[in-house]
């Protein structure tokens, strides 16, 4: 597939630029503070007023903290934007709208034992397009898990990533689960995992599936390799959830923090580059399917 063709001004960077400045605002206000506490706490007959600065450090740095979450969310919310204004593709960013998708993709991750619980996905940005025939959904993820604490249950964000779907191509009257190969071979339910004569495929993923005969002319020669090719250029295992309706592809790389996930030293038209190159690749595996459209 070809490279998205995306242009875009500094002046379509504005929110990016202002949270920025705020947060290199606080910053500087967190690094002065420290130092006049310091001085405070060494100087004895000043040093009634330091009891009061250690509450406004912790303020200013809460502060500085909550601009890098909303500056990494913007640069999300951004490059999404600038890539459906340049190429005619949708934004949608309403609840309504992702409610059928919603409810399919958490529905098979909770029935095929990925999901746990009250643990539950959260939508936070959508782009509809089409491409080489394709049209597809690319969602914005949040997989969020309860964790207990001494006060409770707390929400917690443990992967976000880019899901993307098609709907599938041909039919397929059966549930396939193409996960990363995993040294733990339980936990999936209602599948039985499926034993593909393919060693080098068999390196790096278990496949699952409700219906091995039918599964086996899926998982095609083709389909294997393009997958293997893929993974080989773009160096990313990417997991796919087949269904009889849509195909779900995504690459959760687990517990990771998303907040830091953009070096916010470096310019807001480098990280809007580098998010709108990795939603091309992930675009990219889209060609994985190819052969299913000749089935």
């Amino acid at each position: 597939m070809k490279n998205l063709d995306v242009h875009f001004s500094d002046s379509e960077l504005t929110t990016l630029i202002r949270i920025r400045k705020l947060f290199f605002l606080f910053t500087s206000f967190f690094i002065l503070l420290s130092i006049v506490f310091g001085v405070l706490y060494k100087y004895s007959h000043i040093a009634g007023l330091a009891p009061f600065i250690p509450f406004i450090i912790a303020l200013i740095l809460i502060i500085s903290i909550f601009c890098l979450s909303k500056y990494n969310k913007a640069v999300i919310n951004t490059s999404y934007c600038l890539i459906a204004n340049n190429l005619g593709w949708e934004i949608h960013n309403g609840a309504a709208g992702w409610k059928l998708m919603y409810n399919l993709y958490q529905n098979c991750l909770k029935n095929f034992g990925l999901l746990h619980g009250k643990g539950h996905v959260q939508f936070n940005n959508s782009l509809q397009g089409e491409i080489e025939n394709y049209k597809f959904t690319l969602d914005n993820i949040s997989w969020i898990e309860p964790e207990s604490t001494k006060h409770g249950e707390k929400d917690t964000t443990v992967a976000e990533y880019n899901l993307l779907t098609i709907d599938t191509p041909c039919p397929i009257n059966c549930n396939i689960l193409i996960k990363k190969n995993s040294m733990l071979k339980w936990g999936i339910k209602n599948l039985s995992r499926m034993k593909i004569e393919n060693d080098e495929f068999e390196k790096y993923y278990d496949v699952y599936t409700d219906n091995p005969e039918m599964a086996l002319g899926v998982l095609s020669v083709d389909f294997l390799g393009s997958l293997l090719d893929y993974n080989q250029i773009y160096k990313k295992l990417i997991e796919i959830i087949i269904t009889p309706t849509k195909i779900f592809l995504y690459q959760n790389d687990g517990p990771w923090n998303k907040m830091f996930s953009h070096n916010i030293f470096l310019s807001p038209r480098i990280h809007c580059q580098k998010e709108i190159e990795k939603i091309n690749i992930e675009l990219n595996a889209l060609s994985i399917l190819d052969s299913l459209k000749n089935q």
